[in-house]
């Protein structure tokens, strides 16, 4: 059992509950002019249910997907970036590739 002295407010938050508990409540209103009163009627309710396991694990998958997406086109970026530098590859007949690079000091034939 629980006991708690609050100022008056129109509402009033306990914020240290349980999720999916059931508690009682009942309300005794003390005023100067009447120190003593009598306890209202009971009242139960259940708190909110606790979050399930299967959102925690759907959160956790779009977030490894969303996450492996970035990835890939990060990865994308990078490519096209290698492939358009200043990297000129030469196609000869035997099919093989010779490639060469530009730099400012040479010049082209």
């Amino acid at each position: 059992q629980l006991k708690l002295k609050l100022p008056y407010k129109q509402e009033s938050v306990i914020p240290y509950l349980e999720p999916g508990v059931e508690y009682c409540v009942s309300v005794s209103i003390t005023t100067t002019f009447n120190p003593t009163s009598i306890f209202s009627e009971r009242r139960c309710s259940f708190t909110s249910p606790p979050p399930s396991e299967i959102s925690q694990f759907l959160l956790l998958g779009l977030c490894g997907v969303f996450g492996l997406v970035v990835f890939l086109l990060l990865g994308r970026l990078i490519r096209i970036h290698v492939q358009t530098s200043n990297l000129h590859c030469l196609n000869i007949r035997s099919h093989t590739y010779s490639c060469v690079m530009k730099t400012p000091l040479t010049r082209d034939p």
